[in-house]
């Protein structure tokens, strides 16, 4: 009996000792992935973040310049609407329609907005092939006038 018993407790401690040692690299695999160091190359266009109103589609026109094709899901037409990069020189943004006056213009749910930023540095500087840019986007709801904010990030290849 005593001879199991040390079978036991010998394949219990080979289990444990490899057992936190496999999650303990688990965990550093999870900070460095966390960190971005296994982000590779322009990895296509993509977004994050946001609020009811969020970007259906951006890219680069050049140095410095981004289109975004915001739609409204908020469920209520917004106005007073102003989209700024929170990384870099620019904004806001000129609105296409313009949504930006109150009480005037308004975008109604599911409708779309072309946003151009212009002179944001951060976006395919010089010898840069991509770009990733955090976009802060405000409005106001028309029915119940509170204001309201969002915040995102959008990258692509320049």
């Amino acid at each position: 009996m005593k001879k199991m018993d040390s079978k036991g407790q010998g394949a219990m401690e080979y289990l444990m000792t490899y057992g936190w040692a496999i999650m303990v690299v688990m965990i550093v695999g999870v900070v460095l992935w966390q960190m971005g160091i296994f982000k590779m190359g322009s990895g296509g266009t993509g977004m994050s973040g946001f609020g009811a109103v969020k970007p259906l589609d951006h890219t680069s026109t050049g140095a410095g310049n981004l289109d975004l094709t915001l739609t409204n899901g908020v469920g209520a037409r917004i106005n007073n609407m102003v989209i700024i990069s929170s990384d870099g020189i620019g904004g806001p943004a000129n609105l296409i329609p313009d949504a930006t006056a109150a009480g005037g213009s308004s975008i109604s749910p599911g409708d779309t907005v072309l946003a151009q930023l212009t002179g944001v540095t951060t976006v395919c500087p010089a010898g840069a092939d991509t770009y990733d840019v955090s976009v802060n986007v405000s409005y106001s709801n028309v029915i119940t006038g509170l204001n309201h904010s969002g915040n995102g990030r959008v990258w692509g290849p320049c």
